[in-house]
């Protein structure tokens, strides 16, 4: 798969990936070879943290287990260029020779292979040299689209449009179809008169392909030149024909997405606006919020509003809902109202729970309240249609949202009509009679059903019992139970006799409570397992049948829930014991203890077993209490260090000492496993410090690391848990000064050593480091450089400071900006005035690759003001073209392409 990118980045590209990482999972034997460019593709589908997370079965593709990355080095090494040579001479492949010496100075030999500097060369020198002036503008338009982010195939239309707007008019061809024949030779390598476009007869500027039979050919720029061309023209903002071309001709909504994004960064707001809203007449929901919420000051943000509302797809939940907030921020209540009524033009005025639910969301949405009791009035003027059932349920909603007026027509008529024998329905319409203050209501609904009693389930009327009396309904429920109730509810359903006897209790009735537990109740109780939660009812009701004094009944209860009940829920087994105990039951609590809770034990959340733990410690059950513990300790993945930290907690709030030695000697077997650092840190924000500090120590012991960036990282994770011995250690066995002193990639490693040696060995040991830092770390770790250098300034080391200044100063890499920033601010808090000056006079902000983002422009160009570089206001105008820069300040009209602020324009343009 050559060019792997253009799969990934298909619109059913994830899926695409997602089912070729099960093919390689799942089916032995099967490998696919892909190529793909480091810079911008590789490191694009594999980052993280990114906004919905764009790519996440690319990355994971990319990065899984079941790949293997061969990384192709831009420059190959005197031993490769032998190997080079031998395979060149072995083939008698003439290309390979060339390509051999053409890349004898640089080692960019597999480049030259493909012609790739050439053919940047040829483009760089302008037109007129390898390309004539119309080749080089459809060129640069073609790459100057794709850098923005059309990374379709682009139709020549867009190609033509975009370069014709961009030559000056005595340029421009005198026929309009002129751009056809030269595309066909950019993308073929031949002109109509014979001469070559293309590099050594085999690499052209562009390519082409139809994807259909009789298609109009559609064109991209040659991978190489798309690799290379973005950072050198990343302080273009792009002509405004090449963003006029390309609001009128993209049609591809990842494209119009990545399109509008770029428009946005770089100030050119009517065009990002012009591209979301052809998003999002294409389908994104995402472009129709960013167009209210972009639009918010612009003086026609009303009408834009009102468009977002009349376009969105109704049956897309979570966007509606976004366009909701969004408009409700940008007080639109005009828009909210217009898409509040879509929605209500298409719910059936019969149906009482949709209008209901309705009602409900959108009041909740700042609907105006005349419009959703307009909607709630529909129901009155259908009540003759409306199903009663559906009414009961819709009515906590409609009380929610209605005027009592209404509310109470609607309450009256499923008092009158609601089927009795639907407990649910009943008891919630108890409910809302109750908070709506409906007194007069609920006192004739109660009458109703006690009226009505004899026809009723006896093993439902607790339920309606329980739900009067809550709403003092009393004399109704001092009238039910009247009726013998007491001797003609069932005996099997515990969620039946809880609130009986809650009731009875509540209401004093005495002689129904002594009927009832005659007929012994704790014998027939179902114990088995029910999606009520039969376990926590069971616990509830001894509860109850202890403060009642009703011991007989309790104990036979205890007994049988002892031995049957089901134990995966820790928190009701931990009130079962606490129950045992304080009733002093010790039979049925050996019982319990017998039936191996450990082994029982189910649950992801730690903080779910601690009760079980403090119960166990409680009757002091030991054994069972370690086994417990112990088994959250088996179940650990140290993979997941927030996990291994919520056990420890649970363990230390226990005193479970032993669980936690067994957790420590688990972490000891994870040793270098690829994680097994992350235990340490984990044991010590937790609170186990000492088991902490013993882990780290450890570690230390076991360790071959010879990498620099290692042993930091290990110096660091002692460090962070307080363990100096550990560090000593480290330090004693050698490893820094064995290490490779340039080899550190990682930017704090040297600062965390030099801050390590410096706390346990002295200023002495510190300097000794400092020195050798200072004269080997590779001038390549600017961001390394700066941060060293803070160290030594916090320390008080001048001597190998002044050193690393020198270097730094006079050769650090200035490519990229966030560490080119890092650097100066290291620079301003050390004094190094001259120094300063000499890395200003190397030019920093003309090396900086621009294309790394917002927050590292701003980075460095807050540090150029602090010295008061006149490359400051250079920077800032090749920052915000590159999109570097915050726009926030520039709403509601942006800038134009050239820098200067936009004319007014409006949503019509």
């Amino acid at each position: 798969m050559n060019e792997f990118q253009r799969i990934l980045y298909d619109g059913e590209g994830e899926q695409a990936a997602a089912a070729l990482r099960l093919l390689l999972d799942q089916q032995q034997g099967v490998a696919a070879v892909a190529t793909l460019w480091q810079n911008p593709y590789w490191r694009e589908l594999t980052a993280q943290g990114k906004p919905r997370d764009p790519y996440p079965h690319a990355r994971a593709l990319l990065v899984g287990a079941q790949t293997h990355r061969i990384r192709v080095p831009s420059e190959l090494s005197y031993e490769e260029r032998a190997q080079w040579r031998e395979l060149a001479v072995a083939n008698g492949d003439a290309r390979l020779s060339y390509a051999e010496r053409a890349g004898v100075l640089d080692g960019r030999i597999v480049q030259h292979l493909s012609g790739g500097p050439e053919l940047l060369d040829a483009y760089l020198s302008g037109p007129g040299d390898h390309f004539t002036r119309h080749e080089h503008a459809l060129i640069t338009a073609a790459l100057d689209a794709n850098r923005l982010g059309h990374t379709a195939p682009i139709p020549e239309a867009l190609l033509a449009e975009a370069a014709d707007g961009s030559l000056a008019p005595h340029h421009r061809a005198a026929h309009e179809d002129w751009a056809a024949p030269i595309l066909d030779a950019l993308a073929h390598g031949e002109r109509t008169d014979g001469t070559r476009t293309d590099v050594r007869c085999t690499l052209t500027p562009l390519r082409a392909q139809r994807d259909a039979a009789g298609a109009p050919p559609l064109y991209e720029p040659t991978d190489y030149l798309r690799q290379h061309i973005p950072r050198v023209r990343a302080d273009q903002a792009g002509a405004p024909a090449l963003w006029e071309a390309l609001c009128r001709h993209t049609a591809d909504i990842a494209d119009l997405e990545r399109l509008q994004d770029a428009a946005w960064k770089r100030g050119l707001f009517r065009y990002a606006v012009d591209l979301d809203r052809r998003a999002a007449i294409a389908g994104s929901g995402d472009a129709l919020i960013r167009i209210v919420e972009r639009t918010a000051t612009h003086p026609d943000a009303d009408r834009v509003a009102h468009w977002a509302a009349t376009r969105v797809d109704l049956s897309r939940a979570q966007q509606v809902d976004r366009l909701f907030d969004t408009l409700n921020a940008s007080e639109a209540q005009e828009a909210i109202d217009a898409l509040a009524h879509r929605f209500i033009v298409q719910t059936d005025p019969t149906d009482s729970t949709a209008v209901g639910v309705l009602a409900t969301s959108l009041a909740a949405k700042g609907v105006s309240p005349e419009v959703v009791e307009a909607l709630v009035n529909s129901l009155v003027s259908q009540a003759d249609l409306l199903k009663i059932d559906a009414l009961a349920l819709a009515l906590p909603n409609l009380q929610r949202v209605s005027t009592d007026g209404t509310f109470r027509l609607l309450a009256q008529r499923t008092v009158d009509n609601l089927d009795l024998m639907k407990t649910r329905s009943v008891v919630r319409l108890i409910k809302v009679l109750e908070v709506a203050g409906a007194h007069h209501l609920l006192e004739k609904f109660a009458h109703r059903i006690v009226a009505e009693a004899s026809s009723i389930d006896p093993d439902e009327l607790p339920f309606l019992m329980a739900a009067l009396w809550h709403a003092e309904a009393k004399e109704a429920v001092h009238s039910l139970i009247s009726l013998d109730i007491a001797t003609r509810v069932g005996l099997d359903n515990v969620a039946t006799i809880l609130p009986l006897l809650q009731v009875l209790r509540a209401a004093e009735a005495n002689d129904a409570i002594r009927a009832f537990l005659n007929r012994a109740p704790s014998r027939h109780i179902d114990l088995a397992p029910g999606p009520d939660g039969t376990e926590s009812i069971v616990c509830e009701l001894l509860h109850n049948l202890w403060q009642m004094g009703a011991t007989g009944e309790f104990v036979i209860l205890a007994d049988r829930a002892a031995a049957q009940m089901d134990l995966q829920d820790p928190g009701i087994v931990a009130a079962l014991l606490e129950l045992l105990r304080s009733a002093e039951l010790e039979e049925a609590l050996s019982t319990l203890l017998g039936r191996d809770l450990a082994g029982h034990l189910s649950s992801d959340d730690p903080s779910w077993v601690q009760p079980l733990l403090a119960a166990l410690r409680s009757v002091e059950a030991t054994e069972m209490f370690e086994a417990v513990a112990m088994r959250l300790v088996d179940d650990l993945d140290f993979r997941e260090s927030e996990y291994i930290e919520e056990v420890t907690r649970v363990l230390l709030a226990v005193d479970a000492e032993q669980a936690i030695d067994g957790l420590v000697t688990r972490a000891k077997a994870e040793a270098n496993t690829g994680h097994e650092l992350l235990s340490v840190l984990s044991l010590f924000e937790a609170g186990a410090q000492e088991a902490a500090q013993q882990l780290a120590m450890y570690h230390v012991s076991v360790t071959d690391e010879t990498e620099l960036d290692e042993i930091s990282l290990l110096a660091w994770y002692c460090q962070m848990c307080h363990a100096p011995d550990a560090v000593r250690e480290l330090l004693n066995q050698g490893f820094v000064d064995r290490a490779d002193i340039g080899s550190s990639w990682e930017p704090d490693a040297y600062a965390v050593l030099l801050e390590a040696i410096s706390d346990v060995e002295g200023e002495r040991a510190a300097h000794a480091f400092a020195d050798r830092a200072a004269a080997g770390i590779d001038l390549d770790n600017t961001m390394g450089i700066a941060h060293l250098l803070k160290a030594m300034t916090m320390a008080g080391l001048s001597r190998p400071s002044a050193v690393l200044i020198q270097r730094a100063s006079a050769g650090a890499s200035l490519e990229h900006i966030n560490s080119v920033a890092n650097l100066l601010e290291a620079l301003i808090d050390a004094g190094a005035d001259d120094a300063i000056q000499d890395l200003l006079r190397r030019e920093p902000t003309s090396q900086v690759d621009l294309t790394w983002g917002t927050s590292a422009c701003e980075t460095l160009l807050s540090a150029l003001r602090k010295v008061g570089s006149p490359q400051a206001e250079d920077f800032t105008r090749r920052a915000r073209a590159a999109g570097g820069l915050p726009v926030e300040s520039l709403l509601p009209y942006g800038l134009e392409t050239d820098g200067r602020p936009a004319a007014a324009w409006s949503w019509d343009w």
